[in-house]
């Protein structure tokens, strides 16, 4: 049986269009052309994880500030290339050149480092780990599983969850989502979830709304049952379709008549 993971991203979608995942998702129609799309904006928020991932999971959060000169001068020369290369780029579609992207980024990691030490984020046993994946068995009779990429989890004598942002434009559901997901692991919720914003270098905690994250399990329930009955209608909007990636490809008629 083919299995189907939910993710953040995937659930996102459906939210959006649910024919659109249809097509990206289940028919695996959209990543050629999703690999086509321009990259730029998402270079920094991708560098920056990557660097506090290997800061977390190579343990040189042990050094605290001392790791800030080997992150900038040997770690992001090697971390840049290796993002890059999966990514599209029309570096002539944008005002910022590769090597003042690269300099901003480089700017961004010595201001980081100093939060997360300010903010008391560098614990001495060590379980914290940047980026963890967990999949599970969320609906075992149809293969569906539920999945998160977390790009901070701290544990210590108080769990808290961290993502990155580039930018404060957020959306406060991803955060429920990644709690959900932890819960169903580890039978709890974490006790703090907010984000940690890159470009200003600051955490923001969110406070826990328990109609919200009812709401949001709820339609990851609803997703459940629109996969088992292969229901995935269109929702067409004209400004939506336009940005849509999938729009070359997309048969439904109502879609067709929004983009025309």
């Amino acid at each position: 049986m083919k299995k189907t993971k939910i993710s953040w991203s995937s659930f996102d979608l459906w939210r959006l269009c649910p024919h659109a995942y249809d097509l990206f998702y289940l028919e695996e129609k959209g990543f050629d052309l999703d690999e086509k799309q321009d990259r730029f904006f998402a270079i920094i928020g991708s560098v920056i994880q990557e660097i506090f991932s290997r800061f977390y999971n190579d343990q040189l959060w042990r050094l605290k500030k001392e790791a800030i000169p080997y992150l900038t001068d040997t770690l992001l020369p090697k971390v840049w290339p290796f993002v890059l290369d999966g990514f599209t780029v029309n570096w002539e579609n944008h005002d910022k050149s590769e090597k003042e992207l690269y300099e901003e980024a480089k700017g961004m990691i010595p201001k980081v480092t100093k939060l997360l030490l300010g903010e008391k984020l560098l614990f001495p046993n060590g379980l914290q780990r940047a980026e963890v994946k967990h999949m599970l068995p969320f609906n075992e009779e149809n293969g569906i599983y539920l999945m998160g990429k977390v790009d901070f989890l701290f544990k210590d004598s108080e769990v808290i969850i961290l993502d990155g942002k580039a930018t404060h434009n957020v959306k406060d559901d991803q955060l429920y989502f990644y709690s959900y997901l932890y819960e169903l692991i580890n039978g709890e919720l974490p006790d703090k979830i907010g984000y940690i914003y890159y470009d200003t270098a600051e955490v923001s905690y969110i406070k826990f709304s328990a109609r919200k994250y009812n709401r949001l399990k709820k339609e990851i329930n609803e997703l459940v049952q629109a996969i088992d009955k292969k229901d995935f209608p269109a929702k067409p909007e004209l400004n939506k379709c336009e940005a849509c990636t999938l729009k070359s490809i997309c048969s439904k008629k109502e879609l067709n008549n929004a983009t025309a």
